[in-house]
């Protein structure tokens, strides 16, 4: 895929794991492809290529926030690891990226 997706910072929520119905409950407008694939979750859509863009760019906000105000930080990175989680019990991820983000100091850049 060419185009990387833009990262929203959603604090507390981990929108990976979200259908069509989730963006609606909650106001927000759905991704395209949700819209055309209104049972599945934007995780389960995500290509290897998307996820590891996704992750990357998340490791890149993290260490701004990280950086700019902790508080924040752990926010975020709470959500992330949610996001990270529900990849994992998709089978999208390995388990050894759970062990890195869940370890605070691994973002000490």
């Amino acid at each position: 895929m060419g185009k990387s997706r833009k990262i929203e910072i959603s604090v507390g929520e981990d929108d990976l794991s979200w259908n069509l119905k989730n963006y609606q409950d909650h106001g927000k407008e759905p991704p395209g492809r949700i819209k055309n694939h209104p049972l599945k979750t934007e995780g389960e859509l995500m290509s290897e290529e998307e996820i590891k863009d996704w992750f990357l760019e998340s490791l890149s906000v993290l260490k701004v926030l990280k950086e700019d105000d902790n508080k924040v930080f752990l926010k975020v990175h709470k959500g992330f690891i949610l996001d990270l989680e529900y990849l994992f019990s998709l089978d999208k991820i390995r388990e050894e990226v759970l062990d890195f983000v869940h370890n605070i100091k691994n973002f000490d850049f």
